[in-house]
């Protein structure tokens, strides 16, 4: 465990550089160092992924997470190069949904063990119902998501459909595995964290310290627990 802890506290002062910097102004700098946080999350699951010989979870993981970076840099990429917000933005968009859908993959894969279907189900139920709450609520939540509106659902659809599958596959093994304990938790915290990010992006908080803070403590606690999770398989 020496090792985990040691790449978690590298992983907390990197973030910590970050929002300092962040908070100030965007800059190449700031997304350099976030790059190194991601790399500590990833380097986490991978460490996991050594220590139980290559199973499949793991691997998946490593991947959705490589993704998980490619679109951190891509987001904050839209700060430093504002006339191409948008190509940043669908990308990273794109990007991130790609990750989930690994993570979705390897949690099906290692911890469903072909019990009720239903269970397979649930999580894309709940994934539609708030990929069309998540449309309903752009007016009340004064947000506008304007030509993005699509790519928007599709994400929120993959998004909570990844924590569905962790809240489900936990119902499934009556919160008995500490490891889907620890998903569950990250996949919620990762949902927090972009419904968070929509006040920026689509608020007019972009600028807004607050919502820079909580945005970013709720993302890298949600991929430092899923990378921990596998610790627990």
């Amino acid at each position: 465990m020496g090792v985990y802890i040691a790449l978690l506290c590298v992983g907390v002062l990197l973030v910590a550089s970050y929002l300092f910097l962040r908070t100030k102004k965007p800059s190449l700098v700031a997304v350099f160092i976030k790059i190194g946080a991601s790399l500590i999350f990833i380097s986490i699951c991978a460490y996991g992924l050594y220590l139980h010989h290559y199973v499949i979870l793991p691997l998946m993981f490593v991947i959705g997470m490589v993704f998980g970076m490619l679109g951190d840099i891509l987001l904050d990429l839209k700060y430093v190069f504002p006339e191409q917000d948008k190509m940043f933005t669908y990308s990273g968009f794109i990007t991130f949904g790609i990750g989930h859908i690994f993570f979705i993959s390897g949690m099906f894969r290692d911890l469903y063990h072909n019990e009720s279907i239903l269970y397979v189900i649930l999580p894309f139920v709940f994934g539609l119902l708030m990929a069309v709450v998540t449309l309903l609520m752009q007016k009340p939540m004064k947000l506008k998501y304007g030509d993005m509106a699509l790519i928007v659902a599709i994400y929120a659809f993959i998004l909570f459909s990844m924590t569905g599958t962790a809240i489900s596959l936990s119902i499934l093994n009556k919160f008995m595995s500490t490891s889907l304990i620890l998903l569950t938790i990250g996949g919620a915290l990762f949902a927090i964290s972009d419904l968070i990010l929509s006040q920026a992006y689509f608020g007019g908080k972009e600028k807004n310290p607050i919502v820079i803070i909580l945005n970013i403590c709720t993302y890298y606690s949600a991929q430092y627990l899923l990378a921990s999770a596998i610790f627990f398989i």
